[in-house]
């Protein structure tokens, strides 16, 4: 089993990543973080963790991070603040998760 986390280094992430292992020993878990993301570093230490870069509203770096994974568990969230233009959070979820995408 191959599980794909997006959001890993946010609070839920942050929270889930060191209760996965316990819960799904035989899993490998790959942590999907932004390149700049500095919390990377407060990840836990697991031999079957691993970190992939890319972007979340990026469809190819998404879909590319997906690939070869059984399973994803979809954390990722943007922050935003009030008076900033746009809604990048529309361009997370429709190409990577409704559907779109086989998981084998």
């Amino acid at each position: 089993m191959r599980i794909l986390v997006t959001g890993a280094t946010g609070f839920v992430g942050n929270t889930l990543l060191p209760e996965l292992p316990k819960a799904v020993p035989d899993a490998e878990i790959t942590a999907f973080v932004l390149p700049d993301d500095t919390f990377r570093d407060y990840l836990p230490k697991h031999k079957k963790l691993f970190i992939i870069e890319g972007d979340i509203t990026d469809k190819k770096e998404a879909l590319d991070a997906v690939k070869g994974h059984s399973h994803v568990i979809h954390l990722a969230g943007l922050k935003y603040r009030r008076g900033l233009p746009g809604t990048p959070h529309l361009k997370i979820n429709p190409h990577l998760f409704c559907g779109r995408v086989r998981l084998q």
